[in-house]
């Protein structure tokens, strides 16, 4: 009978490591064939227009609870196991009435639209931190009382079921026809619907005002007035990166490097280029190889076992580094063309690959791979067809 050899301890453990960040660094987005920009608008945009429309006569927080059927339902435990929630949520039942979600300001809550290279996306903003945790809550954690990290002040939804969205199609759909359609007709109707979720699924932004990261002026050694208007403008690029993410791959991940990217879009389209020491505090990595552990990179682990998430720690400091080295050619929006390529590029390279010795030149590839498949477009040829995004910076200004 043949001996049984067994790797050294600490070989067998560097196998295992290397497996779990492999596993963790698997290649999640392929560039398509063509980009062109700007993205046309969502079907859900027209819809949201006249949310916004709305709301300006109305109030925000009236339109929102009339239309998002988590509004109607109260934070509390085990909500999302109700009968009447899963009625409300899964087949568009209109609850029976109750005092719903409780916010602290929500006179204070407004509805607009950010316009950009990936065409239009709504936001929801509130000044308010505890009632954009609520709003967290009722829309992403089906009305649980979970407890969200305070480095957490915005957040990109996709894939929304907007059952006022399905409510209009039906009686569109039922006004066509001649008489009264039946329950029968509706649910085979309801059924060809679902294989078109762009007809009832939407995409948008939760935002509130607050210090990035969660980091004070003081932390960053700042005046207090312009870290809280620059903590906004990145906020609000930072998840429109994640919409020109969804949009042009089709998917999103929860990773290291998409808030790379996204912090990359964020600091570049506030300062004009990506600051990198503000991206390591962010991350919790400004002591480095002392990780902090409320920075956010430590939310987005997920199962990495400490030391594969020490070894992680290395690899996006030097990535970070490949992006700083980048020049940043003057923009003429918050999210300019240079930027998505530049974000397009490095998304679509593993993080071991763009952290290692030939990263910058890989990325540099990349790039150049993204301009040809735009054909030739330059920045001017895409902002005379987007609409006023700034006016949300120059409102809170």
């Amino acid at each position: 009978m043949a001996a049984v050899v067994s790797l050294p301890a600490v070989e067998s453990a560097a196998t295992m490591l290397s497996a779990e960040l492999a596993a963790y660094d698997q290649p999640a987005y392929t560039l398509p064939q063509r980009l062109s920009f700007p993205l046309s608008d969502e079907p859900h945009i027209a819809a949201w227009t006249g949310y916004v429309e709305q709301a300006a006569r109305d109030g925000a927080w009236a339109v929102l609870r009339q239309r998002l059927v988590q509004l109607q339902f109260p934070i509390a435990e085990n909500t999302s196991q109700h009968p009447e929630y899963q009625a409300a949520t899964r087949r568009g039942v209109e609850p029976s009435g109750g005092p719903g979600l409780q916010l602290e300001q929500p006179e204070k809550l407004e509805i607009f639209l950010y316009a950009g290279i990936a065409g239009q996306i709504p936001v929801i903003f509130t000044p308010a931190k505890a009632d954009f945790q609520q709003l967290v809550r009722a829309i992403r954690h089906k009305n649980e009382p979970v407890t969200l990290p305070e480095a957490i002040g915005a957040m990109f939804i996709s894939g929304y079921n907007n059952w006022d969205r399905i409510r209009l199609y039906r009686q569109t759909w039922a006004d066509g026809l001649p008489g009264s359609p039946s329950e029968v007709e509706w649910a085979a109707e309801f059924s060809r619907l679902t294989g078109q979720p762009e007809l009832y699924r939407d995409s948008f932004i939760l935002m509130s005002r607050g210090n990035y990261s969660n980091l004070s002026a003081q932390d960053l050694k700042v005046e207090t007035a312009a870290w809280q208007q620059h903590s906004l403008s990145i906020r609000l690029i930072h998840e429109y990166t994640h919409y020109l993410t969804r949009r042009v791959f089709g998917h999103l991940r929860t990773h290291a490097v998409d808030e790379l990217v996204a912090d990359y879009a964020g600091l570049v389209g506030t300062y004009g280029h990506f600051k990198l020491d503000y991206f390591l505090q962010f991350m919790g990595l400004e002591a480095y190889p002392h990780c902090r552990e409320n920075g956010r990179l430590a939310y987005y682990r997920k199962q990495l076992s400490d030391t594969a998430y020490a070894a992680l720690q290395p690899l996006l400091l030097c990535a970070a580094e490949r992006l700083a080295a980048l020049k940043t050619p003057p923009q003429h929006h918050h999210f300019g063309l240079e930027t998505a390529v530049t974000v397009l590029a490095a998304i679509s390279l593993p993080l071991h690959l763009l952290a290692g010795p030939n990263g910058n030149e890989l990325l540099t590839k990349a790039r150049q791979q993204v301009f040809n498949l735009l054909g030739g477009e330059d920045e001017q040829s895409y902002l005379s067809q987007i609409g006023a995004g700034t006016n949300f910076f120059a409102r809170t200004a």
